[in-house]
C-alpha cells in the first residue's frame, strides 16, 4: 500500500465557479461513439476543459446534423477554422486550444445527492485586454 504525507489543503478544486465568462483550455480529448439517445451511433469528441485554471468540465461535441451548431461555435471560438473551411476535428488537434466560456452554476442531482455544478452555455473567442486591443489597431 502506497504511503503519503498529508499536507495542508491550499485550495479546493472543482468548487463551482459563479456564473459568468471565464478563460478555458482543452486539457484532454477522446473520440468515441454515442451509445444511447437521439444521437446513438454518431461519433463524439469528449473534451475535458479547464476553466479559470480551477475547474474541469466535461463537454461533448457530437457529430450529427442536430448538434452542428455546438461544433461550429467551438471552432469559431478557438479560431481553428473559418466558415467554409473543411476541418477534421480530432482528439489530437483540440488539446491545448484556449478560448472563453460562458458558464452557469446549476444544481444537479446524482444518485440522490444534489449539488451545484458548472455547465458551459457558450464557447466564446477570448476577450482582448486593453494592451491586446491596442496591438490590433491598424495605423
Amino acid at each position: 500500500m502506497p504511503k503519503i504525507i498529508i499536507g495542508e489543503v491550499v485550495e479546493t478544486l472543482n468548487e463551482p465557479l459563479e456564473s459568468g465568462r471565464y478563460p478555458a483550455i482543452v486539457t484532454r480529448a477522446s473520440l468515441g461513439i454515442v451509445q444511447s439517445g437521439v444521437n446513438a451511433g454518431a461519433e463524439k469528441l469528449e473534451l475535458q476543459i479547464r476553466i479559470a485554471g480551477k475547474n474541469t468540465v466535461r463537454e461533448l461535441l457530437i457529430f450529427s446534423a442536430s448538434m452542428e451548431w455546438k461544433i461550429f461555435r467551438f471552432v469559431k471560438a478557438t479560431s481553428l477554422a473559418d466558415v467554409g473551411d473543411e476541418l477534421e476535428l480530432t482528439d489530437k488537434n483540440v488539446v491545448g486550444l484556449s478560448f472563453d466560456v460562458l458558464i452557469v452554476k446549476e444544481p444537479k442531482t446524482f444518485e440522490g445527492v444534489t449539488r451545484d455544478v458548472n455547465i458551459i452555455k457558450k464557447f466564446l473567442k477570448p476577450e482582448l485586454t486593453a494592451v491586446d486591443a491596442a496591438d490590433d489597431l491598424v495605423y
